[in-house]
């Protein structure tokens, strides 16, 4: 059975099947997935278990993408992350000669090919300011900068060298009796928790500071299984809209429309009416709203309805909208300012989404914020969506039961 963790490229022997219980979020995923088996021959066996019609449709999609029988478009370069800053820098201090290093020329590392840089310089200053404020570095002769309390922990426990996994807040767990580090947990266990860990049961002691102490049990104790946790991130916009086709959707065209289905919204009179009469207040009407362009644009989507008084949301998914018509409208517009501005407001909730890395709690809020916006794409979104949305109808009728 393939986990995430095979996505890493680890060959573990002859696998002469995988199973995969569950799509994964992107064609990379499951290629490499898939992937681990029959190393040995020219065919690869799958067994794609699925949940709903939904999950059903994803897995088509995605075997049509590795087979060559389609394409995703690409969303461009990659961005480049700003806590991989604090992880090179924890690795460059560990490699100077004389254990410490010139902030201003370490900036140098931070640059393309080109020469160009990978961040703006006052973002880079901000991260050395944060990471000297959290004692993961301290300053030597000045602007010489040498390792800190908090490095030197890191250092202890060879966490320095690696910008993937969790958020750097691993727990060592050490035999009781032996003193014995036995490996580590991405969270903390309350004292008397029973787990196994290395195919033997441990009961946890006691914690002091990061560290677990822990004792082996015998019997047959009730006991779980920890596990690195990740984050469910939501599917690409193209995957979407790949996905709403294999669903039978009503798209037309190559541009990602925009379509309000449902019975049609209140018309001007009826709401001047309704206002007029106190005792038949104007009630807003539900529709869907058919974006087709992921779980994030989604949610973007619907804050910028939202912002302009005319609609509600109600519920929010990777292929619709939910929205109560509160006035009817036409056409609503919107710029960059605008939908940058809800990005920001959401950016804590999109964090994970984006890959920000391990280490991305040590990086000030406001550089970490205008990581996202970036990683979001907003000219994506605008390819999307246009820079305004003209509100046509179409009724329910003959909807696919998916939606």
């Amino acid at each position: 059975m393939a986990t995430s963790t095979l996505e890493l490229g680890i060959d573990i022997g002859d696998v002469d099947l995988i199973l995969l219980i569950g799509p994964p979020n992107d064609v990379a995923s499951f290629l490499q997935r898939t992937g681990r088996g029959n190393r040995r021959t020219r065919r690869t066996r799958v067994v794609c278990f699925y949940r709903d019609d939904r999950e059903h449709a994803l897995f088509r999609v995605l075997l049509k993408c590795a087979r060559g029988l389609a394409s995703l478009p690409t969303s461009g370069d990659a961005l480049f992350r700003p806590s991989v800053v604090a992880q090179q820098l924890f690795s460059y201090v560990k490699q100077a000669r004389r254990g410490e290093i010139d902030p201003d020329h370490a900036y140098e590392l931070f640059h393309s090919p080109q020469g160009e840089p990978l961040l703006p310089k006052q973002q880079y200053d901000q991260i050395i300011e944060r990471l000297l404020a959290e004692n993961y570095f301290a300053l030597s002769r000045a602007p010489l900068l040498k390792p800190g309390v908090k490095w030197e922990e890191l250092n202890e426990r060879r966490e320095i060298y690696s910008n993937i996994g969790g958020d750097g807040e691993t727990i060592e767990i050490v035999d009781e009796m032996t003193g014995r580090r036995l490996g580590y947990l991405e969270h903390r266990l309350p004292a008397g928790a029973t787990f196994t860990f290395g195919g033997q049961t441990q009961r946890a002691k006691r914690s002091v500071g990061r560290k677990l102490f822990v004792a082996p049990m015998g019997g047959n104790a009730a006991t779980v299984k920890p596990r690195w946790r990740a984050s469910a991130r939501p599917l690409r916009p193209a995957l979407v809209r790949a996905l709403a086709l294999e669903l039978g959707l009503p798209i037309e065209g190559n541009a990602l429309p925009i379509m309000l289905i449902g019975a049609s919204p209140p018309s001007a009179e009826d709401v001047g009416a309704a206002h007029e009469t106190a005792e038949q207040p104007h009630v807003a009407q539900q529709a869907i709203l058919l974006h087709c362009a992921g779980y994030a644009y989604g949610l973007v989507l619907g804050d910028l309805l939202e912002k302009s008084g005319d609609f509600s949301i109600e519920q929010c998914d990777e292929l619709s909208l939910t929205i109560n018509v509160v006035r009817p409208v036409a056409q609503l517009s919107f710029s960059e300012a605008d939908i940058a501005a809800c990005v920001h407001q959401r950016w804590r909730q999109f964090e994970s989404w984006f890959d920000a890395g391990r280490w991305r709690k040590l990086i000030p809020p406001g550089v970490r914020a205008a990581h996202v916006v970036s990683a979001f794409r907003i000219e994506d979104f605008i390819n999307c969506f246009g820079r305004s949305i003209e509100f046509g109808r179409k009724p329910l009728f003959g909807l696919p039961r998916h939606i």
